[in-house]
């Protein structure tokens, strides 16, 4: 059967054949928003998986609609997590996958237009964007 779904999690759960040699999972909870945090360590991991080795997190959160009093706390939290992915130095690619004319799929299009490209900027005006 062909998975259907692009969540590295997802797909986890539905291969009962991983080991913990193929993949490293852990669950967390914290203020409200529940992480998995996944790693796929082998070959048989990425062939089961069909997903390149590397770390994949999914955070699952209440309605923001019903909590907008946490709406911070949860950017900062969210914030913290994406930034223990990114590399110490050098540059990251943004890609901003979505359709910013539907609401439930804009985030990737809403996100991108915020970033803020330094990457061209030479001598004195790159400082000053650091």
């Amino acid at each position: 059967m062909q998975m259907r779904t692009d969540l590295a999690m997802e797909a986890a759960t539905k291969r009962g054949s991983l080991s913990p040699e193929d993949v490293a999972l852990t669950k967390q909870t914290i203020d409200g928003i529940h992480f998995t945090r996944m790693r796929i360590l082998s070959d048989r991991g990425v062939r089961l998986l069909q997903k390149p080795r590397g770390q994949y997190v999914t955070a699952e959160l209440p309605p923001l609609t019903d909590t907008v009093h946490e709406l911070l706390p949860w950017a900062y939290l969210l914030g913290r997590e994406i930034a223990a992915l990114l590399p110490p130095t050098g540059s990251v690619l943004v890609l901003g996958i979505g359709n910013a004319r539907l609401t439930a799929d804009a985030l990737g299009p809403c996100t991108a237009r915020r970033v803020v490209a330094t990457r061209h900027l030479q001598g004195e005006p790159a400082k000053a964007a650091d």
